[in-house]
């Protein structure tokens, strides 16, 4: 499993988790979890924009972007009657991979919403595969 390159907030205590990777902050009020990029077959032209699109239709939801080109939405989700209270969710893409990231939090501490907004901007993309050039072969003399 490699979870999306970024840059951890201080203070946040990492932990593995199969496919994901959890941050856990030290005051225990808060969990950023950063799941693996999550390929989108390019047989799904549109699959991507048409997923933030649809998320956009939530209420709170605002244009996101990381300093390394990954654009995306963030949306603010309130978890009623579950223990952790608020859910920041951030899908970023870019031509073919979704980079889900979220932050379960309880109240609205602005430090703790510093701290996500500040990983969600260290998030890079996947390196590009070196392009094929096929089965030619090219001689120089």
């Amino acid at each position: 499993m490699s979870t999306v390159q970024h840059t951890p907030p201080p203070g946040w205590r990492p932990v593995p988790d199969g496919d994901e990777l959890h941050l856990h902050h030290a005051g225990g009020q808060a969990v950023i979890t950063l799941a693996a990029a999550i390929p989108v077959p390019q047989t799904m032209p549109g699959f991507l924009e048409d997923l933030v699109a649809a998320a956009a239709g939530a209420s709170d939801v605002a244009p996101v972007s990381s300093d390394h080109g990954l654009h995306g939405i963030a949306c603010r989700i309130a978890l009623p009657g579950a223990t952790l209270v608020r859910r920041e969710l951030v899908l970023l893409y870019d031509d073919g991979w979704l980079y889900p990231v979220r932050l379960d939090h309880r109240g609205d501490d602005p430090a703790l919403l510093a701290d996500f907004e500040a990983l969600v901007r260290s998030l890079r993309p996947r390196p590009r595969a070196p392009r094929s050039v096929g089965h030619a072969v090219h001689w120089a003399e």
